[in-house]
């Protein structure tokens, strides 16, 4: 492209159909076999019709306009994570960041902002674990398992993909104790319910990212949920207790009440900023990256 004019619609049409049928890495959408099977990797036939119709326009506008009705049209480009919609999209977003293309992701992520305080994002956040406090005190909390898709993370059912905590301490204390299952019959375990200061930037509110892409999911009963993708330090955990319940006009209410402050948490730590999707997506799973790329010697 010569650089003395500005970057257009169509350009970024041309590189999005570069980056997809390379199949370019996206950072948190790690591509299986099927993918690959999948998508055709060329010039297909819509493709051909959405690239006339921008060199027929003349205006930048215009080609505004006829992208941003084949990003409606789900007929005309498929959204699968890998399809030429999603590399489109990504270019959109990083050469016009003021546009507001992130209307047409139909896979937004809504982050927890830490220490604002207000009732959506509330300073302290609970998990019931059966985790030992010595070691969770000393070692910090860590995922169940290192997916390389984001999805999982923002799941409503996440398989143990990140660290899950609620706003609700009712909602930690029910799952601080777990039931098992063995052949002479089942075996209660009682955990303990920790309470989280967390600063980081990695926790996805999973009920705000849900409505985000479903008005109708709902906004009770569920289990207020922030899923931290990677882990919970320990400078970030402010000890453990129990929660007790009382009647307040009729309905039940709990409190959380400690029992063992952690001697690590560090109340006056700087709070992480809270990046967008993109940059969020680069830095966990990059490091990532870089971490199983290393060569062993």
């Amino acid at each position: 492209m010569d650089s003395s004019r500005l970057y257009s619609y169509q350009d970024a049409f041309s590189e999005a159909l570069y980056r997809y049928v390379q199949q370019d890495r996206r950072p948190g959408y790690e591509p299986t076999l099927f993918t690959s099977l999948r998508h055709s990797r060329k010039k297909y036939h819509e493709l051909e019709v959405l690239e006339q119709a921008l060199e027929k326009t003349k205006t930048r506008e215009g080609q505004k306009l006829v992208l941003e009705q084949a990003l409606s049209n789900s007929e005309l480009i498929k959204k699968n994570n890998h399809s030429f919609r999603t590399y489109l999209l990504d270019v959109l977003l990083e050469k016009f960041p003021k546009e507001q293309w992130e209307k047409f992701d139909d896979k937004k992520l809504v982050f927890y902002q830490p220490d604002t305080g207000d009732s959506d994002n509330p300073v302290y956040l609970y998990r019931g674990s059966l985790q030992q406090p010595e070691d969770a005190f000393k070692n910090g909390m860590h995922s169940g398992f290192e997916s390389r898709n984001i999805e999982d993370y923002a799941a409503v059912v996440n398989d143990n993909a990140g660290v899950s905590t609620s706003k609700s301490p009712k909602v930690a204390d029910f799952y601080s104790t777990h039931l098992k299952f063995y052949h002479d019959g089942p075996q209660e375990y009682f955990g303990y319910v920790y309470q989280i200061h967390y600063r980081g930037n990695e926790g996805i509110d999973i009920d705000k990212t849900q409505r985000a892409r479903n008005p109708r999911y709902p906004h009770s009963h569920t289990k207020q949920e922030v899923n931290i993708i990677t882990f919970i330090p320990p400078e970030d955990i402010v000890g453990y207790g129990y929660v007790k319940y009382h009647d307040q006009d009729g309905s039940q209410v709990a409190v959380y009440e400690q029992v063992k402050a952690n001697p690590s948490y560090q109340p006056d730590k700087t709070p992480a900023s809270v990046k967008d999707k993109a940059a969020l997506l680069g830095q966990v799973f990059d490091q990532e990256d870089k971490r199983s790329t290393c060569t062993i010697l």
